[in-house]
């Protein structure tokens, strides 16, 4: 069975996730979190150039070969992540909950409400 596929998303989608537990220790880690990635983001636009030799250092790739990669790769900013987490993560994972409960690999689809906790980029 397939969830989804690039016509439904059309992206390579990266996540982070922190336990629950990691979370109540650390309260404010996710947003932490959340915001260095947009403010990554900021850093790409407003300075292609350092974040290319950045992020090409760490994938072993000049700040050119980065460059030339980056052509195809597309982040979610700050909305698109909003709109995601508000609306097509929980939609996604109820398909996926059903379609697990079908295949008997669940006894019971899950809330997807209490799936994760998106607050860090959803507000």
């Amino acid at each position: 069975h397939i969830l989804a596929t690039t016509l439904d998303y059309p992206m390579v989608l990266d996540t982070v996730g922190c336990t629950p537990e990691f979370l109540k220790t650390n309260p404010d880690a996710a947003k932490a979190l959340a915001d260095s990635y947009f403010d990554a983001l900021d850093l790409i636009k407003s300075d292609p150039q350092k974040s290319y030799e950045t992020m090409g250092a760490d994938v072993k790739q000049s700040a050119k070969e980065f460059e030339d990669s980056a052509k195809y790769l597309k982040w979610a900013d700050r909305a698109e992540n909003k709109q995601f987490f508000t609306k097509e993560f929980q939609d996604f994972s109820k398909t996926a909950g059903e379609l697990l409960l079908q295949m008997g690999l669940i006894k019971e689809a899950p809330d997807v409400t209490t799936l994760a906790d998106t607050s860090a980029v959803s507000n």
